[in-house]
């Protein structure tokens, strides 16, 4: 019977980690010391998912939750506290490379909102102002086929010289496309940034598309971002001479095109 109740808390334990990693929390890489390249989260960020999903996590842990009530932060804790004893996650620290400073000009300590550099602490007890390591492996199947895929594809590429023609043409012109929309997208973020620049804005189009730290569909989100520019006497002067090229410009690319066309009719 322990066994069942066991097996059932441990089942909750880890619908609850897959649910955590896939609700947006978020997650950034680290170099553990002495270790391999890990990744991590804030504890805030754990408990505010939490705080914020509440219903979510009754559904999911109902044996864990059958004692504590997540509407007081204690209890919250204590749920946090769970995924640490499981071995899902455990708390590190910034640890800065020898020598370098570690204080600002002010005195105060100096911790980065995300370091590069962690530590494991010897007292594993949940803290919302720490660092937690990611040690939660997920479903091995799904990455035992990632690895298939990766093989497979590797052997795949070192044999393109022997592809069929038909298939060589595809890759070729799906690398055109995708080239093409890529270009046009960075031309169009351009263009839309100095048309909104002009009457004093900052307007991106997917302002995180080269964010190097951010995965390939986090590049996407937001849509756009715009944002009203606090410009000194200097920068609308810019602004203004700017307006006024651009704006001869066009006058004269349509003057030039009006003046060619009889000649090309003719």
């Amino acid at each position: 019977m322990a066994s069942k109740n066991e097996d059932t808390l441990r089942k909750e334990t880890v619908a609850l980690m897959e649910a955590l990693l896939n609700g947006g929390i978020k997650v950034k890489s680290a170099a553990e010391v002495g270790k391999r390249a890990v990744e991590y989260t804030r504890g805030d960020e754990i408990s505010k998912w939490i705080e914020a999903n509440k219903e979510t996590v009754f559904k999911l842990c109902p044996n864990i939750l059958r004692d504590l009530d997540i509407t007081h932060d204690d209890n919250v804790l204590d749920i946090c506290n769970v995924l640490i004893e499981a071995g899902f996650i455990y708390r590190a620290q910034y640890q800065p490379i020898e020598g370098t400073i570690e204080k600002t000009s002010s005195g105060s300590f100096r911790r980065p909102m995300w370091p590069k550099r962690l530590i494991k602490t010897a007292k594993q007890e949940f803290n919302p102002v720490g660092f937690y390591i990611i040690s939660y492996e997920g479903n091995q199947r799904w990455n035992y086929l990632m690895l298939t895929a990766m093989i497979v594809g590797i052997f795949s590429i070192c044999m393109f010289q022997a592809w069929p023609l038909a298939l060589k043409l595809a890759v070729w012109y799906a690398s055109v496309v995708l080239l093409s929309i890529l270009f046009t997208l960075i031309v169009l973020r351009l263009i839309l940034f100095l048309l909104f620049w002009f009457f004093g804005y900052d307007f991106w189009l997917f302002p995180n598309l080269f964010d190097e730290d951010l995965g390939v569909i986090d590049s996407f989100k937001p849509l756009h971002s715009i944002c009203y520019r606090n410009d000194a006497t200097y920068m609308l002067c810019c602004r203004v001479l700017c307006s006024i090229v651009v704006a001869g410009m066009v006058i004269h690319g349509g003057l030039c095109f009006s003046y060619m066309q009889p000649l090309s009719t003719s």
